[in-house]
Parts: C-alpha cells; sequence; structure tokens
C-alpha cells in the first residue's frame, strides 16, 4: 500500500491547483470579489493580505491547508465504491464548515458572505473534491 499521508496531500495540493485556477478565472473575469487566499489570509495575518509577498505567502498556505485536505479524505476513503460521489460530498461538506465558522466566529471580512462568491466557491470546492477523488482512485491502481 502506498503512503496515504503523502498521496492524499499530493492529491490534495492538485486538487487546490484546480480549484484555485477556477477561482482565479472567476475572480480576474469579476464574477467574485473573494479568493479563495483570503481566507487563508484572514488565518495567517488576521487581515487581508497587503503586498505581493502576504498574498503569495497565503496562497502557500491555503494550497497546504487543502493538501492537509486530501490527507484526511485517503484515509477516510478505503475503496472505489462511488469514489467521485465521495470526493465531492467530502469537498463540499468541508466548504460549508469553513463558511459556518467563519460566520459563527465572525471572521473579519469572511463573515458576510455574497451570492457570487458563494457559488464560485462551491464550484471551486467541487472541483477540488472531484479531482482529489479522481486521484485517490488513480493512486488505488
Amino acid at each position: 500500500m502506498k503512503d496515504r499521508v503523502f498521496q492524499g496531500f499530493l492529491g490534495g495540493v492538485l486538487g487546490a491547483i484546480v480549484m484555485n485556477l477556477i477561482d482565479w478565472t472567476l475572480y480576474l473575469i469579476g464574477f467574485h470579489k473573494e479568493r479563495l487566499f483570503d481566507w487563508a489570509s484572514i488565518v495567517v495575518f488576521g487581515r487581508l493580505q497587503s503586498g505581493i509577498g502576504e498574498l503569495i505567502f497565503a496562497q502557500i498556505a491555503q494550497v497546504f491547508f487543502s493538501g492537509f485536505i486530501g490527507i484526511l479524505f485517503f484515509f477516510l476513503a478505503d475503496n472505489k465504491n462511488k469514489l467521485l460521489f465521495k470526493g465531492w460530498f467530502f469537498s463540499v461538506l468541508v466548504w460549508f464548515f469553513l463558511y459556518g465558522l467563519a460566520i459563527g466566529f465572525e471572521l473579519p471580512y469572511l463573515k458576510d458572505r455574497t451570492l457570487f462568491a458563494g457559488i464560485s466557491h462551491f464550484i471551486s470546492a467541487s472541483a477540488f473534491g472531484l479531482t482529489l477523488s479522481y486521484y485517490r482512485i488513480r493512486a488505488m491502481v
């Protein structure tokens, strides 16, 4: 059996790349104003990033957190049965939980959601989960 920690981390990072490509694209075309790495910025700095250095560091932190989420999924998903659904459901559940935490703890800049940011992040989280579960299927081979 392959190392689930390493494989899960790698799957989470690959999922994060897909997720962030979608998020950045939708942000750049003006669909929403709240990027996923803004969340990491609030957690790391206690505020939104200022400057390119903090932007890069927050983006890296967000990708590493996604790697941790990937590790959790790899330990939970032990067979290929309906794995794409499980990955999608898991990622949407994590997205919903993190939105709830931001509101519950009244995190600055994160407690008020817009419809378009919510839709964008739901799509991004869905892509993350599908990428992660596809990678999990490939790692089982």
